[in-house]
């Protein structure tokens, strides 16, 4: 099995009707064709206004992803899959692994149930200072600990981009998913636990980023089916 990340984009619709078509076309669509596992991430009226601003350095920006789960990425398995998302978005999409150091909490609602707090997306480019081994140990094996030690957090996926699997995809190198409570969105230090020294966090985050090449969007996590169970 393995696991694919779409970076959607509305094409100028209206947020509603392009959730309601993801939601609702899109999702039972994917499923019916064999999906091992799928969830949406979607800035719905629960986050849609109420987040601070995030860095953006894609243009237009990213609005919406879709993971994935599929027996293979090549493109002859894929492209069942492809043509029903690019119906309804135009999409970036990718081949990644995927390590969860937060697993989420047992599935218990039925397909296309919200998450309770609010899913941070991060779509990144490694650094140039950093290969690619040193980047990775770097994060995996120190900045991970810090980060899962640190936050008031329900779910944290790191996906480790293997290659782009659709023309002209942006160049990330990796996409994270983390869930924090819905009041992080206002007062970011809610997503931290007591007493944490912020600034050192920040500094651990900061030195394996470059905050003018991430993008970061806050959405809701729409689970229709976990891979896993």
């Amino acid at each position: 099995m393995e696991k694919l990340v779409y970076a959607l984009w509305s094409e100028g619709r209206p947020r509603s009707e392009f959730n309601r078509d993801l939601l609702e076309e899109v999702a039972p669509r994917l499923l019916d064709l064999g999906a091992r596992g799928l969830h949406l991430d979607l800035v719905d009226e629960t986050v849609g206004g109420h987040a601070l601003p995030f860095p953006q350095a894609t243009k237009p920006p990213i609005e919406a992803a879709l993971h994935l789960w599929v027996d293979s990425a090549i493109d002859r398995c894929r492209e069942k899959f492809d043509l029903v998302v690019a119906a309804h978005a135009r999409l970036a999409a990718y081949l990644v692994t995927e390590s969860q150091p937060v697993a989420p909490p047992p599935f218990a609602g039925g397909p296309g149930t919200p998450s309770e707090g609010y899913a941070q997306l991060v779509f990144m480019r490694r650094p140039n200072r950093f290969q690619p081994a040193e980047w990775l140990e770097y994060w995996f094996n120190h900045h991970t600990e810090r980060a899962v030690e640190d936050h008031v957090c329900t779910y944290y996926a790191q996906n480790v981009v293997v290659r782009p699997v659709t023309y002209a995809a942006p160049p990330y190198d990796a996409i994270v998913e983390e869930i924090y409570p819905l009041a992080a969105l206002e007062d970011p230090a809610q997503g931290y636990k007591p007493g944490v020294d912020i600034a050192v966090y920040q500094a651990s985050a900061v030195r394996m980023i470059d905050p003018a090449a991430i993008d970061v969007i806050a959405t809701r996590q729409y689970v229709f089916k976990p891979p896993y169970g």
